[in-house]
């Protein structure tokens, strides 16, 4: 489930370079759909999902930052 979403993102970001507002809404999105997965699997996470879920709230709050300063 986690490969395939992750493939799905690299493919769409692979098309669309210059638009970062799209790449927020991606990376929100899928953090969305991590805590689902997790609440829907009785929240049990392991190490490797814990860093994923924490380096993309990183990147969303890291674009965020960077790309609202203009």
């Amino acid at each position: 489930m986690y490969f395939r979403n992750t493939l799905y993102v690299y493919i769409y970001l692979s098309f669309i370079t210059e638009n970062m507002m799209k790449l927020i809404v991606i990376l929100i999105l899928y953090i969305i759909g991590v805590i689902l997965t997790l609440l829907a699997n009785d929240f049990k996470p392991n190490l490797p999902i814990t860093m994923l879920i924490i380096f993309a709230i990183w990147a969303v709050y890291h674009f965020v930052s960077k790309y609202s300063k203009k």
